[in-house]
């Protein structure tokens, strides 16, 4: 390509947005009355214009039409990793309501000043942010770094002559790529009608399901095979229904429906309160509901009396008469009915993440985050959560691949980030290292965790050894080992991030004792 640099123009209100769903989007996906115009809204739905670093004039002014006082803002986009089918670009040749259809593998040798890239594009693909002033840089730098979290070094950055009128590029240098164009009219490139409701969905599930893989081993197992959408195991029986609902899986089973016609009606509204009255109007129609469920009317009354305080019991008693019916195998008892009342006794992700309950399984708080996700979106987790290290790119390549699929999309994003990590996983093990000792103790320490009751110190030895009162002599250096007793510190773990702390739980805290 002539131009090895291209820039989303936008104002720094919809970036906030691009931030805050967690991946660059095009107009459909903002709320009603909340996107600020700017190129996107002279393009066809669905397709995200990127423009050659001398061809920005003509963006820089869509993006203050609705009011000069919005700033501008370059998002400089790495296209090197992207590879596709079919792509619209406008190349130096063609006049300015004119695109050629290209269909190769990459952008090599295509001579564009615009490119109309299919939604969404996952944050990682982000190289940097161009604001027109230092003073401004400054500004936003420090907001979008209280709002979401750590940003690379440099990342935000200041160049006034990127936001200076230019000549028109047309009529430079042009190159022939020896193949066959098709062109078309603007007006004429099809829309892409995108709804971004499951998408969102699966962010806020994996945001919150990732925050409970601090409770341990089956959590981070849940969390893995959830990400990956591989349930195949009897552990993620419960979690089959949710996912079934986010990949569009057909209804296996009614209680996979029964779970899909929850989640339509979720979807549909913002307000809580909405949420409950349309679903216990839901369970009060016995003819939309699946025929193994239609005894949820006495759920209904139940919750009815919840929301209206009308419950006689304590809720720890409602809560223990629900998962003791469950445990019982009661038929008309599952985990779906636990995860249902949670959004009549919790109002947002973070009161749910700080509830207890001495009868919840490691399961239940696993399951209740994912449902709480799949209801929130990714805005609605807790800004503790969306600031953890790696965690938001890592989301939004997911959330990304998601909707490309899910759309059939002509292009593939190979830049893919790490994946968050698990503590139980790689830090909660046993070691000889002592760099990783000392962090094990530390944590212990900071988290207020008997050290006794969750590490035990062996000592090993290859060769022969002497043992006198109070002496033990080796002939070679021994090896000592921190073991853990993970059990123990799983269930000390639900107790001490849940029960006995108003704070959520620190993983960038963690991650700093084990890195440093």
């Amino acid at each position: 390509m002539t131009s090895n640099r291209w820039f989303i123009v936008t104002n720094t209100d919809n970036l906030k947005f691009f931030y805050d769903c967690g991946l660059i989007v095009d107009e459909q996906a903002f709320p009603k009355n909340s996107y600020m115009h700017d190129m996107q809204a002279e393009r066809p739905k669905g397709l995200v214009p990127c423009f050659s670093m001398d061809n920005l004039s003509d963006a820089l002014k869509a993006a203050k039409r609705d009011d000069e006082n919005l700033i501008t803002c370059l998002v400089e986009i790495e296209l090197k990793n992207i590879k596709f089918k079919q792509i619209y670009v406008q190349t130096r040749k063609q006049k300015s309501n004119v695109f050629e259809d290209v269909r190769e593998e990459d952008f090599t040798g295509i001579d564009a000043v615009e490119i109309l890239l299919p939604s969404p594009i996952p944050l990682n693909y982000i190289k940097s942010i161009f604001l027109s002033d230092a003073k401004t840089q400054k500004v936003i730098a420090q907001e979008f770094g209280s709002d979401f979290g750590g940003f690379p070094a440099k990342f935000f950055n200041n160049n006034p002559k990127l936001f200076k009128d230019q000549l028109s590029p047309k009529g430079e240098l042009e190159l022939d790529s020896g193949l066959p164009v098709e062109t078309v009219k603007l007006e004429d490139i099809p829309d892409r009608n995108l709804s971004y409701t499951k998408t969102f969905s699966y962010g806020g599930a994996l945001s919150l399901g990732f925050y409970q893989t601090k409770n341990g081993r089956l959590s981070s197992e849940l969390f893995e095979a959830f990400a990956n959408n591989e349930l195949e195991k009897d552990e993620c029986c419960h979690l089959r229904p949710l996912v079934s609902w986010v990949y569009g899986h057909k209804n296996e089973s009614e209680l996979d429906l029964l779970y899909s016609l929850i989640f339509d009606i979720i979807a549909a509204e913002d307000d809580l309160g909405t949420i409950q009255y349309d679903l216990l109007k839901f369970f009060d129609d016995k003819k939309r509901l699946p025929p193994d469920y239609s005894h949820m009317s006495g759920l209904a009354v139940r919750l009815r009396e919840l929301v209206e305080r009308t419950y006689k019991d304590s809720l720890d008693t409602y809560l223990s008469k629900l998962i003791e019916a469950y445990e019982s195998n009661v038929k008309w008892s599952s985990k779906i009915f636990l995860l249902i009342s949670m959004v009549f006794i919790r109002d947002h992700s973070e009161t749910l993440l700080k509830f207890y309950h001495e009868q919840f399984s490691e399961e239940d708080y696993f399951l209740l985050a994912v449902f709480f996700g799949l209801m929130n979106g990714t805005g609605g987790a807790p800004l503790l959560i969306r600031k953890v290290d790696g965690l938001r790119d890592w989301v939004s390549f997911k959330m990304a691949g998601l909707m490309h699929c899910s759309y059939s999309s002509p292009i593939v994003f190979d830049k893919r980030p790490s994946s968050p990590v698990l503590i139980h996983k790689k830090y909660f093990k046993k070691s000889s290292v002592p760099k990783m000792q000392d962090a094990l103790q530390k944590f212990c320490s900071r988290f207020e965790i008997s050290e006794k009751k969750v590490i035990a110190w062996a000592l090993t030895s290859k060769d022969e050894y002497n043992v006198k009162p109070g002496v033990i002599t080796f002939s070679s250096r021994p090896s000592v080992y921190a073991e853990i007793d993970n059990k123990h510190l799983e269930e000390l773990m639900l107790v001490k991030s849940i029960k006995e702390t108003d704070d959520l739980f620190d993983f960038n805290e963690v991650f700093s004792m084990f890195k440093g």
